[in-house]
């Protein structure tokens, strides 16, 4: 466990919170006295060689029909518009626009 006061952490909190995602705990001091304690709000990363390895398995599953690839609830086509929207002509009675200004910013 590590200790370091007030000012310092301040200084460093961005060091130290690395050091905490790593599973380290800091106390934080003022002269002397704990005040504080950073902890990881969930345990420490794995490692990016076992995370290659997940990845790797997933992939060779997938690729001998183990799984199935996720499926989206929406499908993407979905998400984009087929034809651009209609806009009414300048002028016309049941303009949108609120000024004279053909490019108007309100309507």
């Amino acid at each position: 466990m590590k200790e370091v006061a007030v000012y310092e952490a301040k200084t460093r909190l961005s060091q130290l919170l690395a050091e905490v995602e790593q599973g380290e705990q800091v106390t934080i001091t003022r002269r002397g006295v704990p005040v504080a304690r950073l902890v990881a709000a969930s345990p420490a990363r794995r490692s990016a060689a076992s995370q290659r390895q997940q990845v790797a398995g997933t992939i060779a599953a997938l690729r001998a029909g183990r799984i199935k690839p996720a499926r989206t609830a929406t499908p993407w086509r979905w998400l984009y518009r087929t034809t651009a929207p209609v806009r009414p002509r300048y002028g016309s009675s049941n303009s949108p626009t609120c000024c004279a200004r053909p490019a108007c910013v309100n309507a």
